[in-house]
């Protein structure tokens, strides 16, 4: 009986290997798809709401509709913005938001009769006026309810 050629065998494993490899890392990335967390390793937490946010969101029984303003000359402010509020609709289902660029959309802001300013310090928390919502983020934005 004749052994099968050495290099054959190994460059068959090597391709099953290389197979396996890529059916395990395929069913990894669709596990972390539909099942998608965020963990927030930072010493101050940062990016995650506070528990009186979080608590506040919870409590909610009447829809919420929050129209956010930002500044596209600003760099990465509507990107901060609009991850703090998929924060808050992550909390509550009855919260739902949309972003509005000031430049595309000056009348609408102006016009916009119920909006409150959300000072953003480093120092201490930004807390919403209507809600009392408040987060640890350092965020310039408009919320209102």
């Amino acid at each position: 009986m004749q052994r099968p050629d050495t290099s054959w065998r190994s460059a068959g494993l090597w391709t099953v290997q290389v197979l396996l490899g890529t059916v395990l890392a395929g069913v990894l990335m669709v596990i972390a798809e539909r099942h998608n967390r965020r963990f927030d390793l930072t010493p101050t937490q940062s990016f995650v709401l506070s528990d009186e946010a979080r608590q506040v969101a919870a409590g909610l029984t009447a829809p919420v509709h929050i129209t956010a303003f930002y500044n596209a000359q600003e760099p990465g402010q509507r990107r901060q913005i609009e991850d703090l509020l998929q924060l808050f609709r992550d909390a509550s289902a009855q919260i739902t938001y949309r972003l509005l660029d000031l430049d595309r959309s000056p009348a609408l802001a102006s016009s916009t009769t119920s909006v409150r300013s959300i000072p953003a310090s480093p120092s201490r928390r930004a807390r919403c006026g209507p809600c009392g919502a408040s987060t640890r983020r350092n965020l310039p934005m408009r919320c209102c309810s």
